[in-house]
């Protein structure tokens, strides 16, 4: 219970270090992530900072069924270029990871990401996405993520 006390505080404080956006440009879409070896679904919210240039922000929500764990991740990114790529938008930056697991124990832990990823030129109204997560002192390790905004 402390730990997802100190959680709800850390995520709390993230959101309040992140100006207020009137003009922020807000996408949503599904998910999926496979984590050591488990499939999760859910969903992703991306705000473009408009008053940080170069960051968005981003939260979302995976379920794995099969291990009857969740995961909720908080994380920033920074947009670069990579020259002679003009479809890849890529991004890396740090966030924080609540998760939870029922069995065999019922245990919350806090972890730290390091995430990495790219979204993809589509069409006007979708953006596909693929993202590598490392997460420190979570359930899990790596997860790859990967997504559709609209």
């Amino acid at each position: 219970m402390k730990k997802l006390v100190m959680a709800a505080v850390a995520a709390g404080a993230l959101c309040l270090a992140v100006p207020g956006q009137a003009d922020a440009q807000v996408h949503l879409g599904p998910q999926v992530s496979i984590g050591d070896a488990d499939v999760g679904i859910g969903g992703r919210l991306l705000v473009n900072l408009s008053d940080l240039e170069g960051w968005e922000g981003s939260g979302s929500f995976d379920i794995y069924p099969d291990g009857d764990l969740w995961e909720l991740n908080g994380n920033l990114h920074y947009n670069f270029s990579i020259e002679g790529a003009p479809g890849l938008f890529p991004y890396v930056g740090p966030g924080l990871n609540i998760s939870h697991i029922d069995e065999p124990v019922d245990d919350t832990e806090l972890g730290v990401n390091f995430v990495a990823g790219t979204k993809f030129q589509a069409a006007e109204r979708f953006t596909p996405y693929a993202e590598l997560r490392l997460i420190a002192e979570g359930h899990q390790d790596l997860v790859v993520t990967g997504g559709l905004l609209f």
